[in-house]
């Protein structure tokens, strides 16, 4: 559903031909209605076949989680990065994006998507956090770092 937003924005923002602002919300709405009866088929056949996947898993009280993401933009020569701070409870605490106007290799761009969203949970004054993201490189080496 994201996705569906995400791309309304680059057809307006290259001037191209998209939907009016209602059929997005509608065509959002949906979308989600689909993906949660997905997602709760989903869950049923996971758990009748005994078989973790890869969810996410709250910290313990007193931590928040930092997820972090980086994307490269290979046509314009851009990356971005995005990070979500959840607690205890899943709930989102802060999240925020940023676009860099030069773009590096994958690992890179993880890198640089880890490092703001370790400072960004700094200057917000988190204190205990656990970053999270799909890099397993990156991972360990903040893990190496303790």
């Amino acid at each position: 559903m994201a996705w569906k937003v995400w791309n309304q924005r680059n057809k307006v923002r290259l001037s191209l031909q998209a939907y009016p602002l209602h059929q997005v919300a509608e065509q959002t709405a949906e979308l989600l209605a689909q993906y949660k009866a997905s997602t709760e088929a989903s869950d049923m056949q996971v758990r009748s076949h005994g078989i973790g996947g890869n969810r996410w898993r709250a910290p313990q009280a007193g931590f928040v989680k930092v997820n972090f993401d980086g994307t490269i933009f290979e046509d314009s020569n851009k990356l971005g990065v995005g990070v979500v701070i959840k607690d205890s409870n899943g709930a989102v605490l802060a999240s925020c994006s940023e676009q860099i106007s030069q773009a590096y290799k994958a690992e890179e761009t993880e890198v640089l998507a880890a490092r703001k969203a370790l400072s960004f949970a700094y200057e917000l004054g988190f204190q205990n956090v656990i970053p999270e993201g799909d890099a397993l490189s990156v991972i360990q080496a903040l893990k190496s770092q303790k």
